[in-house]
């Protein structure tokens, strides 16, 4: 027999005890609670304190270690790859709420462009529709605006000039080659070409000049013709400083650079003045 002690687990007031005694209920001295006798420690060290257990209750678990009360409780930690495919997710949401509203409504620039697109494209269908031929009789004049191939490039008048007897047709688009056609007509004021109108066939000895520009990696192509082509060309009656037109013009270089449809060319006076 050997005498052990332990804790009652209700007031911890520390009692002795014999080993026989293990299992058997007995009334704490001090608070007067029924517990039972914890079997003896197989150690002998007197500072080991055994815990005993509450009568018709059962036996606390002992934990491994104490829990450290200042310990502080670690929240979830966060998942950078979600956070990486939420943001992902939200631009792609923020870039198809400004295409569709771009669609919805559109602004004045994006009308605009889409406009000069619209008109870039339905030139190009008609070009092919503008065929070269140095017979003046088989030409028929093309129910659109001016358009053509001039110097191997796509030709699209974009701003027409008629300064008293010079006739320019012009493409400027920033996407496009800077192409100028200039015809040097007989020199009259600008009001006096109403209704008036101009052929020129091969079979003319000298016609009006007829220069083509092309500004190329900064510097300008000029290509001059005198002869051995054909032009139609009819004005039509002025109206708001302007006066509507219709041309149809092939020339003998070797790209065939032809012009041919409607204009309607600004209406500037006429200088002191110009080249013949």
């Amino acid at each position: 027999m050997s005498e052990f002690k332990f804790a009652c687990p209700v007031c911890g007031q520390h009692i002795n005890a014999d080993s026989d005694d293990a299992g058997s209920k007995m009334e704490c001295p001090t608070c007067f609670r029924q517990i039972v006798v914890p079997q003896s420690p197989s150690s002998s060290d007197p500072k080991l304190i055994l815990s005993a257990a509450e009568a018709g209750k059962p036996r606390p678990m002992q934990t491994a270690s104490p829990v450290d009360p200042y310990q502080r409780t670690q929240g979830p930690r966060s998942n950078p790859l979600k956070i990486l495919l939420v943001l992902a997710a939200l631009c792609v949401v923020g870039i198809l709420v400004v295409v569709l509203w771009r669609k919805v409504f559109p602004s004045a620039r994006d009308r605009a462009k889409a406009a000069a697109a619209a008109n870039v494209l339905a030139a190009q269908v008609v070009i092919s529709n503008v065929p070269w031929s140095l017979n003046v009789y088989d030409l028929t004049f093309p129910d659109t605006n001016a358009v053509g191939r001039v110097l191997d490039n796509d030709f699209i008048c974009q701003k027409s000039i008629l300064q008293g007897g010079v006739l320019t047709l012009r493409q400027y688009r920033q996407d496009l080659p800077e192409i100028k056609v200039v015809i040097f007509l007989p020199p009259r004021q600008t009001e006096e070409w109403r209704g008036q109108t101009v052929t020129v066939t091969t079979n003319d000895s000298v016609g009006p000049e007829v220069e083509l520009r092309w500004n190329k990696d900064q510097r300008t192509i000029i290509q001059t013709f005198t002869n051995n082509y054909v032009l139609k060309l009819e004005f039509g009656e002025p109206a708001d400083d302007r006066i509507s037109g219709k041309i149809y013009l092939c020339l003998p270089d070797e790209a065939r650079s032809r012009v041919g449809g409607t204009f309607n060319a600004e209406m500037r006076t006429a200088p002191r003045h110009r080249r013949r």
